[in-house]
Formats: structure tokens, C-alpha cells, sequence
């Protein structure tokens, strides 16, 4: 699902698919001929790879899926990943926006907060980025992630759990379009990225360290920094001002957080509390945040959160200023992919 929908599926309790404007796709009949049908007739100019390959997720999730089975996903907004069990059939939402996934099925959350993305091997994130919106996952990649529910203890007999899309259906044709592959490919190359910097940050530095390496972001983007001391400051690890002495308003306090987990509004608040005249807080984590935490920062004009992607955008932009050190530690070359955002 896009990264603008976060985290309603988890608060809401569902997970869904896009072509909303098809209707209920439960008056077709269940093959992927009258899918395909379907789809020409709403989309004439596509060209038939384009409409073979939309065809399949479609049949998946509306003809294949069950009741029971587990479903995993990654969340694009807070670089989480949830599993849950479908608790319902196919459903269409006809009282919703077209571009409100009104394709539907409803899903308990067996990990409600999340498993961070970094707990992760490499494989699982880069097969979780398959451009296949509705696709079975492999069995060691099940078994990865399933053994995250439950606090940890694998879930037992598995290879039933997730039934072979293949042996429900071995007409399904997973034929990609060039286009399709091509922003997937865009896609997969950013998040891999991603993983490896904030995997970097995490495992070679410390709390400190990370607290050293984030005043030199800082220090990149034009401003002067001083970290406190690794004890008793109050929640606030950095200072950060516009001029050389540190007199003039406003007064940057920030807090680092190294892990990949979610930020809370107690924290937040707590950085927060330690503002006085003229002093704005920054709270940085290469996790993500909850969602009382981001209404918090909606209503106070004086926090600012940022998370792990943003992190990973700012080293991006500033990396041509780091000090040895720091391209030691993060070793990046520019190259050059399609720009997935102007791609129809």
C-alpha cells in the first residue's frame, strides 16, 4: 500500500488493495479472463503486460486469500513491519473514496507496534520489496518473520500457515510490465540504501558516538554544536545555534534516539519540558514515531520529529560535507536511477 496511507491499516484493522474504481469485484466471476476484461475496459490504452499484471495481484487477494491466513506488512511511512491474520472475506467498501483501498479484507495484528525493520535480514527486506503487490513469500522468509509473534517463539506448522500460491493456482502469471520493473527497481535501490545506512549508524556507533555523529549532520546544515555530557542532561544530548556564542535565539535542543523502534509522546515531552524562552526542541530517531507522539508535533509549533528516512535524506544531502571519518564510516558513490515520482 502507498506510503500515504501509514499506519490506518493497522489503526482500522484491514488491509486492502488498490483499483477502487473497478467496483465490487466480487460480481465478476472468479477468473482472471473477466479481470482482465475489466481492466481494458478501464484502462484501453494499457498494453496487455500492463493488464496481465495487474490481473494477479487482483485474483490473489480477492480469490486466493482466506480466512487465517497471515499477512505481512511493510510499512512505508514508519520503516515497521506488521503481521497479521486475515479475519474476513473480500470485501468491497462502496462507502469510501476510490483512492481509499476500497477493496478490502478485514485483519487482527498479531504485532500491533511493529517489528523494526533492522531485525531483519537483508534477503526478507529485499524479497518484502517484490513489485508484486499480492505475493507469497518464501518459506525461510515466513519463517524469519513468524518467528517475531507470539514474543518471539516461532509460530508452529508454518508451511500450512502460508498455502503455495501456486498450488491454489498454476495459471497465475506473474508476467511484469518494463515500467512496472523499472519503478520497482528505483524503489528497491532507495530501501536497500536506506537499511544499509541506518543498519551502519546502529551497529558501529554508540549512543554517544551517534550523538557525536548527529552534531556534525548538524554542523553540515550551517549551524554550531555542542554535545552534552553522556550523563545528567536532562534529555537533551545536543545544542545547536545559528551564531558562534550561542546567544542569540532560537536555541536548537536535541535528543538522539539510535534505535529502530517508536518514539513515544512521553519522551517527546520530556525534551519538551526542558525548553525555556527562545530554545525549540529536535527530536531525532532512526526508528519512527507513534502516533500520539506525531499529533503532539502537530499542535506545538516548537518540536520538530524526524525520523529514520529523514535522517538517511539529510546524510544524502549534506554527505559531500562530512569529514573523512564520517564517509569512512557510511561509505556512499552517487548514482543516478529513474525517478519513480514522474513515472505514470
Amino acid at each position: 500500500m502507498d506510503i500515504l496511507v501509514g499506519t490506518d491499516p493497522i489503526e482500522n484493522n484491514y488491509i486492502g488493495i488498490g483499483w477502487g474504481n473497478l467496483g465490487d469485484l466480487k460480481l465478476l466471476e472468479p477468473t482472471r479472463d473477466a479481470l482482465k476484461e475489466v481492466l481494458h475496459k478501464n484502462q484501453p490504452d494499457a498494453s496487455v503486460a500492463s493488464i496481465r499484471a495487474q490481473s494477479s495481484p487482483i485474483f490473489r487477494f480477492v480469490n486466493i486469500i482466506k480466512k487465517g491466513d497471515y499477512i505481512i506488512y511493510p510499512c512505508k511511512a514508519n520503516r515497521l513491519i506488521y503481521v497479521g491474520m486475515v479475519t474476513s472475506d473480500y470485501r468491497y467498501h462502496n462507502d469510501l473514496d476510490e483512492d481509499s483501498y476500497c477493496n478490502r479484507r478485514s485483519v487482527k495484528w498479531l504485532t500491533p507496534n511493529g517489528i523494526p525493520r533492522s531485525e531483519f535480514s537483508q534477503s526478507t527486506l529485499y524479497e518484502l520489496g517484490a513489485f508484486i503487490s499480492v505475493f507469497e513469500i518464501k518459506s525461510h522468509t515466513a519463517q524469519e518473520i513468524l518467528s517475531h509473534v507470539q514474543n518471539g517463539k516461532t509460530v508452529k506448522k508454518i508451511s500450512n500457515a502460508i498455502e503455495p500460491i501456486n498450488k491454489l493456482d498454476k495459471n497465475i502469471e506473474d508476467d511484469v510490465d518494463d515500467l512496472t520493473i523499472t519503478k520497482q527497481a528505483s524503489e528497491t535501490a532507495a530501501e536497500t540504501t536506506q537499511d544499509y545506512v541506518i543498519r551502519l549508524l546502529q551497529q558501529k556507533l554508540s549512543g554517544h558516538e551517534f550523538e557525536k555523529f548527529i552534531a556534525h549532520l548538524i554542523q553540515c546544515m550551517g549551524y554550531n554544536t555542542r554535545v552534552t555530557k553522556k550523563s545528567g542532561d536532562g534529555g537533551v544530548d545536543i545544542i545547536a545555534h545559528k551564531d558562534a556564542l550561542g546567544f542569540e535565539p532560537p536555541i536548537i535542543k536535541i535528543q538522539c534516539k539510535r534505535t529502530s523502534g517508536s518514539s513515544g509522546e512521553p519522551e517527546v515531552s520530556q525534551l519538551l519540558g526542558t525548553l525555556g524562552d527562545g530554545e525549540v526542541a529536535l527530536f531525532i530517531n532512526l526508528g519512527s514515531y507513534t502516533t500520539q507522539a506525531k499529533n503532539l508535533e502537530k499542535n506545538k509549533s516548537k518540536l520538530r520529529l524526524i525520523d529514520g528516512n529523514e535522517v538517511v535524506d539529510l546524510i544524502y544531502k549534506y554527505y559531500k560535507d562530512f569529514e573523512p571519518q564520517y564517509r569512512a564510516l557510511i561509505p556512499l558513490k552517487q548514482i543516478f536511477v529513474p525517478d519513480i515520482s514522474s513515472m505514470q
